[in-house]
């Protein structure tokens, strides 16, 4: 059985890179190429069988934006389901606030006296309310003034708190608000529930509604491959040891302005990339083709889009 392992990949990468010495290009340096292609470039070209896998994460009440986990998943993949119902999954926010619009509840909180720099405020009248959603607005001095909160309960650029479930509301202006003016806030507020819908967006799942509760959220995933550091370690199929070794090769030719060289094996790479690819195209050539009319009746909702890219 021929050689896959990290020392095979190196040697090719040298004999295509013709840098044959440790002299010429370390070890180190030639990892370096093999793992920045094969972390980065490779599931970014290549979305495989292979490396896709299930994620799942919990809501929190109240709560409406989640870290996606991007150092772990380059990607991620219908269907998504709440609670264990299928829902929406969306990548594209203007389609997704269309159907979720953040429509702003105005409300007056407070009055300025021209002294009090922290004037008692009233809790918004409607709740709960959307982090990031919150905004108080006085005037000071003839001018305009707003803060809004910071998804965290306070504010950005002012000493206050905000809380989301209950609206309750304090705010020190730094200078008193002027005597008579109306303390005006506006937010967006939600009935929460069980999630119908995610907006996967700037690395982030955002759901709605925010959620009363904690519910399972369930989606594939595409995982980021594991680094190739040790010498007799292998990618995580074996069938990839040649298009590891001409990517990072190609890494280097990049960094090198050599075009020429660029120009020679952009051809093999792409046969390497289609030989790799066979395996899954084979995989889903073999899977039911489901269309709106597949399961009529079963109370099917299937999400918007495919794949979508976790950074």
């Amino acid at each position: 059985m021929s050689d896959t392992t990290l020392v095979a990949i190196r040697n090719k990468f040298r004999q295509i890179t013709a840098t044959p010495s440790n002299t010429q290009l370390s070890n180190t340096e030639v990892d370096e190429y093999i793992n920045t292609y094969y972390l980065y470039d490779f599931p970014a070209e290549l979305q495989l069988l292979k490396l896709k896998t299930n994620y799942s994460f919990f809501t929190k009440p109240n709560v409406d934006q989640y870290d996606a986990p991007i150092e772990t998943y380059t990607s991620f993949d219908t269907p998504v389901y709440v609670g264990g119902f299928e829902q929406r999954l969306y990548q594209d926010q203007t389609i997704f606030y269309a159907e979720y619009p953040k429509t702003e509840f105005k409300t007056t909180v407070g009055t300025g006296d021209g002294t009090n720099t922290t004037p008692p405020l009233t809790s918004l009248s409607s709740v709960p309310v959307y982090p990031f959603s919150v905004y108080v607005t006085a005037t000071i001095g003839g001018n305009s003034v707003t803060y809004n909160d910071n998804g965290s309960g306070g504010f950005t650029g002012a000493t206050g708190t905000i809380n989301y479930t209950t609206g309750a509301l304090t705010l020190d202006w730094g200078t008193p608000p002027d005597s008579g003016t109306s303390i005006e806030a506006s937010a967006v507020v939600y009935t929460a529930g069980r999630p119908l819908a995610i907006l996967y967006y700037d690395s982030k799942f955002i759901v709605r509604p925010g959620p009363d509760k904690a519910y399972k959220i369930e989606l594939q995933a595409f995982v980021r491959p594991t680094d190739l550091l040790a010498v007799g370690t292998s990618p995580q199929l074996k069938q990839w040891w040649q298009l590891l070794a001409i990517g990072g090769a190609m890494k280097f030719f990049e960094d090198n302005d050599d075009l020429e060289s660029i120009s020679r094996y952009t051809p093999i790479m792409d046969n390497q990339l289609k030989l790799v690819n066979r395996r899954t195209i084979m995989q889903n050539s073999e899977k039911e083709i489901l269309t709106p009319f597949s399961h009529q009746g079963e109370g099917l909702n299937y999400g918007f889009f495919g794949s979508f890219q976790g950074g």
